[in-house]
């Protein structure tokens, strides 16, 4: 019976399962990031869909440098229907890279060629930079575009395909030197001009902007040059952070990938045997993979040169490859017994197709959610749009901001960015500019610190944003300048901000008050009446007690629990000692599964030998939040230190308008 369905396998289920996969992965990918309602990217991934979007309202846009023209060019039509329109896009070039790659599987005789679709579209990092305006994912691409024309021996259109890299990535310039060569050896001497192609399009269409036919090279950012202050990390970053990257079983079947290649290349010098696409499988396929990986693992490493910061996103260029040789890593079954046994090889098959896709599941950027900055800018973006609609100038930095605020940055007669503004050029700003200032870009990017803009009287403060948790610092201040001299303070008391709006939105729905003079309890073991706030008896850590009671709440038995969102501890302490590592926790739980562990250190100026006021507080995501969870409050005394606890009072808030989904 295994015999007629390999047959029938064979004769076209290879090529139906590709497709049926491929449609699969691209409307379940689509699916997911629209429903997501969030990009993972804010920073250069919202700033390149903004290029794209406007470049139809200012056309120079096509020739932006650092938005790659290339990119923009073919990702501006999607653009024009918001971010959704761009993630159709990158699923889109996804699409194209699983057909290129599954194109050059089925030339290397690989038989796991219709599982491609899944090493593109589920491998962690790809997964997510779908749900971006990055160009990584175009790039790969266009590469993989180049790379199926040459196993198909059209070199003089892979060498123009190739020639337009430079003006979606950086990394083309460690790819072009490699097909280069590969041509030589290949004797296509008339190819390899071509790969310059590109360049000299771009740079005829440029002279009639710019005036300058060498516009590119002037244009381009200096690769000596760090960039960011401290930026430098490990060599071997990239490799440690594999399974963000690939997820273990990907990076299994892609080491075994990498040993089935030496096998082959052993294979044809000590037996002589020629493989048809040798030099194309090491060089364009590993080859250019190793080449741009060494790329970003120097630029984090080295001293010297522009600092990529490490970011993971990079890594997504290496996908396309990476998918082709974990199907070669695939392929050593058929080199093993398990390839005599069809239902049980099948079985390991589709085994390993499953582990791939859930890898990506399994991130913490999943499920997308709203970061501090994404919160914190979208509740300003709100205010800016409401109050000052598009009657004032505004000087900002931060791009996920003209997103959120629905402005045209490109518009100079309305916006200026944060480029390095002194004092003098602060001073030259019309009167009623909005400055936006943000802890992320304005002081980095933009080099302008927050006390220039607090001291300096031409300037008043009007908001003050700042997400709620201190474990994630974020800020933004919004000044405007006057013409007037402003003699008050810019002292604000922050907005704070959660993943669902202004914390000042919450109201009380509920409370509990613990003051430990109950004349029953379940256990006494750690109520002392040496010392007290409140009453006779307090709650006392000793260096015997590394953890303290579990105060517990079932979600449904909080009043209006529907609209619950966030929870906040106040209570007295009271030390001899110092407050290191005594840490009041937060826990969301499902039985003995933990949803969410949140505890900071007693930060406060704690004054020893008497009570002082403490508190702490976690809003939550409706995601982490389940009628049938539990809240629970405890202390973790974690260097054994001996303290009191009296009056604990548990505020439970709620949106009013908000229910749990």
């Amino acid at each position: 019976m295994h015999k007629k369905i390999k047959h029938y396998w064979e004769i076209g289920g290879k090529k139906y399962s590709f497709y049926l996969l491929l449609f699969v992965s691209f409307v379940t990918v689509v699916w997911i990031n629209i429903s997501a309602g969030v990009t993972f990217d804010s920073g250069d991934g919202i700033h390149h869909y903004l290029i794209s979007l406007y470049s139809w309202t200012h056309p120079h846009l096509f020739l932006h440098s650092w938005g790659k023209p290339f990119f923009t060019l073919v990702s501006s039509p999607f653009a024009q229907f918001g971010i959704k329109g761009m993630i159709v896009f990158q699923a889109l070039c996804a699409g194209a890279v699983s057909f290129f790659c599954y194109k050059i599987t089925e030339k290397l005789n690989l038989k796991y060629s219709w599982t491609i679709p899944v090493f593109v579209f589920f491998a962690p990092i790809f997964f997510a930079v779908l749900n971006t305006g990055l160009t990584e994912i175009f790039f790969g691409c266009q590469l993989m575009f180049s790379i199926w024309l040459f196993f198909e021996k059209k070199h003089i259109p892979s060498a123009i395909i190739a020639s337009f890299l430079p003006f979606i990535r950086i990394d083309a310039y460690v790819v072009l030197p490699i097909i280069a060569f590969v041509l030589l050896l290949k004797k296509q001497f008339l190819a390899v001009p071509l790969l310059f192609s590109g360049f000299f399009i771009y740079s005829i269409i440029g002279f009639f902007h710019f005036h300058d036919f060498l516009w590119i090279i002037h244009h381009s950012q200096s690769f000596f040059n760090e960039g960011y202050e401290g930026g430098k990390g490990d060599f071997f970053h990239y490799i440690n952070h594999y399974e963000d990257i690939l997820g273990t079983p990907y990076s299994v079947l892609f080491i075994a990938g990498f040993i089935r290649q030496l096998y082959v290349v052993s294979k044809c010098i000590i037996y002589k045997i020629k493989f048809p696409f040798l030099v194309e499988e090491i060089f364009l396929i590993f080859g250019t993979l190793v080449a741009c990986f060494l790329l970003h693992a120097f630029s984090y490493w080295m001293p010297g040169v522009l600092t990529n910061l490490g970011m993971m996103r990079y890594m997504a260029t290496l996908i396309p490859g990476a998918a082709i040789i974990a199907v070669m890593g695939m392929n050593i079954i058929t080199l093993t017994w398990i390839k005599k046994f069809f239902y049980f090889e099948t079985g390991i098959v589709i085994l390993l197709i499953v582990l791939v896709i859930n890898s990506p599941f399994k991130q913490l950027f999943y499920p997308f959610r709203v970061d501090a900055e994404q919160a914190v800018v979208k509740e300003t973006g709100d205010w800016i749009r409401n109050i000052y609609g598009k009657n004032h100038r505004i000087c900002y930095m931060h791009p996920y901001l003209a997103y959120a605020s629905d402005i045209d940055p490109f518009d100079e007669r309305r916006i200026t960015l944060l480029w390095s503004l002194d004092k003098e050029r602060l001073n030259l700003l019309p009167d009623s500019t909005l400055i936006i200032w943000d802890s992320h870009y304005a002081p980095q990017e933009g080099n302008l610190r927050l006390d220039l803009l607090r001291n300096d009287t031409n300037f008043i403060q009007l908001k003050y944003y700042k997400y709620y948790l201190d474990a994630f610092p974020f800020e933004i201040r919004a000044f405007m300048k006057i013409n007037i001299k402003n003699t008050a303070a810019n002292l604000f008391t922050p907005e704070l901000v959660s993943e669902e709006g202004s914390l000042n939105n919450l109201q009380i729905i509920d409370s509990v008050f613990f003051d430990f003079d109950v004349k029953s309890s379940e256990d006494k073991s750690m109520l002392v009446k040496d010392i007290s706030f409140s009453g006779h008896t307090s709650l006392a850590f000793t260096a015997n007690n590394e953890w303290g009671p579990v105060f517990t709440r079932k979600i449904s038995q909080i009043k209006n629990y529907l609209s619950f969102r966030m929870v906040e501890i106040e209570f007295k302490f009271y030390t001899s000692d110092s407050v290191r590592e005594i840490i009041p926790v937060i826990e969301i739980n499902k039985g003995k599964k933990i949803i969410l562990w949140y505890g900071e250190n007693i930060n406060q100026q704690v004054n020893l030998n008497t009570w002082n006021d403490c508190k702490i507080k976690r809003a939550f995501l409706p995601s982490e939040l389940n009628q049938n969870y539990y809240v629970n409050f405890y202390f973790w005394n974690k260097s054994r230190k001996r303290f009191f606890v009296d009056d604990i009072c548990i505020y439970y808030y709620g949106f009013a308008d908000v229910t749990l989904q």
